[in-house]
């Protein structure tokens, strides 16, 4: 929706520019308009950082493209710890053993272990500082294969 409204943007500016110099006098003069590709900037922002993207709420989207610089985008990934979502993305597949988790994740802070009909569940819970704030992570275990994994952001 945000590309869309830049290039209708894009599109206004450009008629308003054809008509300004449509109406001045052009008389043995060559009217050039160029207007750089909305693409390339918006683009490479988007390559750059498509798998923070993919992680991010949409609120945490619009806060990022109010971002006015790169040092302030990598801040604002590592202050919602986006860096160890995309960790996390990486390194875990559902199905896994807990053994495996625990080679990748070492040992969580806490274990919950619920024991039903239905089978076992397990949720394990990690927490770590980001250099901002303490976050916690959830590791769901159902009959001993990884079943999903969030993330807890304090408010």
């Amino acid at each position: 929706m945000q590309k869309n409204i830049i290039h209708t943007i894009v599109f206004f500016l450009v008629m308003l520019l054809c008509l300004t110099s449509c109406t001045q006098s052009t008389k043995g003069k060559a009217v050039v308009i160029e207007t750089p590709p909305i693409e390339s900037k918006t683009g490479m922002l988007h390559e750059k950082y498509n798998e923070y993207l993919l992680l991010m709420n949409d609120q945490q989207r619009v806060t990022f493209f109010r971002c006015q610089n790169d040092q302030e985008r990598e801040r604002f990934i590592e202050s919602e710890s986006l860096n160890h979502q995309k960790f996390l993305k990486q390194n875990l597949r559902k199905g896994m053993p807990p053994e495996k988790v625990l080679e990748i994740l070492g040992n969580p802070v806490t274990q919950e272990v619920n024991v039903n009909l239905a089978g076992k569940q397990s949720r394990w819970t990690y927490s770590q500082f980001n250099g901002y704030r303490s976050v916690q992570y959830h590791v769901i275990f159902v009959n001993n294969k990884l079943k999903d994994w969030t993330q807890v952001l304090p408010e």
